[in-house]
């Protein structure tokens, strides 16, 4: 029995001979040393030929490491290296780490980049390391009062410095930061003093113990310098309004609406020239030299729309309309923003306080109709909303004027109607109280 079953198994014929000539026992080595060798090769052809599979089996019974089983097929001679290698599973590489370490470098030489390119690297070493921990407390660490102490210790610096002018955009940049800051952190006056040395330095630089009280005639300003004296102004006026101090406000806003329309080439975008004054001034960064992001044409247009309001609220309509007028023109073209039906009913409102009534329809005509035929990339905004309702509401009010009580009654329901639609509180009380009104006086006519 013993020597059909090995016979069968391994017909090798060095085996049979070891087995005939020594017996059974003699037979045990030539086995061992036959499976032995069988193994050898296919761990050397894994490990010389293809590298990529793992000289151990993928299963593992009770703990160890489970053998590959031999079969010898076509006369039992030799072994099938396909269905071995079916029993070995792929040495595949790590995706992960590489893609992190790939990821982190590519942070790393962004963030060294933009260290090197940065405006913050142009100032001197001791200058530059107070205000990065400047930036790091107020971005990162979330600690505005640490902050401003690193900025105004860098001011103080760059004040001292023999390198820097105190009328360089390095150093109003360096004024510009530390005034935002306070504003931020509700030091009004603290932002006003701040902001008005900024604005001196850059409009008086000959003299800079120039007070707030009293404003410079206008100066022939260029580029950069232009741009940031004029938002400098106007955020003065903000601030100034925001403290109740009106006759200040009325002069900051005047004079940066002067300067403004004195060369209004090189400020509205439709005359603009990329050459007069470089784009990148308006691009927000991390850092202290380019402009904040209330430094802007929109935000030019806005303190256009504020002084314009100021004027309209004292009925000074001549002085309110053309600064009207010269906001609208900021937004290029009209149709891009419903803000534009916003300023056109403020015009019509002029027209009417100046008892014009036929362009004051026609203005707030216009208005509602770039309103609703306005079609943003996603919804409807609330602006393009309520401006609709109160064009409906000055439409009304317009033909209750001219004495078209019927036409007044249809603009005061369809305006009713679309602020209950969109929860407009207060044209909702105001039409109930035209539409109320304008009933008492037909039943009186009737009468």
């Amino acid at each position: 029995m013993a020597n059909t079953l090995f016979s069968r198994n391994f017909s090798s014929r060095n085996a049979f001979v070891n087995f005939t000539t020594h017996g059974p026992i003699a037979f045990q080595k030539p086995f061992r040393t036959f499976v032995y060798r069988r193994q050898l090769v296919v761990k050397l052809f894994t490990v010389t030929q293809t590298r990529i599979y793992s000289t151990y089996p993928s299963e593992q019974k009770n703990g160890s490491i489970a053998k590959p089983e031999l079969k010898s097929e076509n006369n039992n001679r030799f072994i099938d290296n396909n269905n071995i290698f079916k029993n070995y599973e792929r040495r595949s590489i790590p995706i992960f780490p590489i893609v992190l370490i790939i990821t982190a470098s590519a942070f790393i030489s962004l963030g060294v980049y933009q260290y090197y390119t940065s405006s913050i690297y142009k100032y001197p070493e001791e200058i530059r390391k107070n205000l990065q921990k400047g930036l790091f407390y107020q971005n990162y660490r979330n600690d505005p009062n640490r902050a401003v102490n690193f900025y105004q210790t860098a001011l103080t610096q760059a004040f001292n410095h023999k390198e820097l002018d105190n009328t360089s955009p390095e150093v109003t940049g360096i004024m510009i930061q530390l005034g935002g800051l306070y504003e931020e952190l509700g030091r009004t006056r603290d932002a006003i003093d701040v902001f008005t040395m900024a604005y001196d330095v850059i409009v008086t630089p000959n003299n800079t113990n120039n007070t707030n009280n009293t404003l410079v005639k206008l100066v022939k300003l260029e580029g950069e310098n232009k741009i940031r004296s004029i938002a400098l102004a106007q955020k003065l006026g903000d601030l100034h309004k925001s403290l109740k101090q009106y006759d200040q406000a009325e002069k900051y806003y005047v004079w940066s609406v002067e300067q403004l329309l004195q060369s209004q080439a090189e400020i509205i975008q439709s005359n603009f020239h990329k050459s007069d004054i470089p784009w990148e001034i308006f691009s927000r960064r991390n850092d202290v030299v380019t402009l904040p992001s209330w430094m802007t044409l929109t935000d030019l247009g806005a303190s256009l729309e504020a002084l314009a309001s100021f004027y309209s609220s004292q009925h000074k309509y001549s002085y309110a309309l053309p600064l009207y007028l010269r906001a609208l023109s900021l937004i290029n073209p009209p149709e891009s923003s419903c803000h534009s039906a916003v300023l056109m009913n403020n015009i019509s409102e002029v027209f009417t306080g100046m008892s014009n009534l036929e362009e004051a329809q026609g203005w707030a005509e216009r208005g509602l109709k770039l309103a609703e035929n306005f079609r943003p990339k996603k919804k409807t905004t609330k602006e393009c909303e309520e401006s609709q309702g109160v064009l409906l509401f000055n439409l009304g009010m317009i033909s209750e004027l001219t004495g078209n009580i019927e036409k007044a009654i249809k603009y005061y329901e369809k305006a009713q109607l679309l602020a209950k639609r969109i929860h407009f509180e207060d044209c909702i009380n105001e039409a109930e109280h035209a539409l109320q009104r304008v009933k008492n006086l037909t039943k009186e006519k009737e009468t």
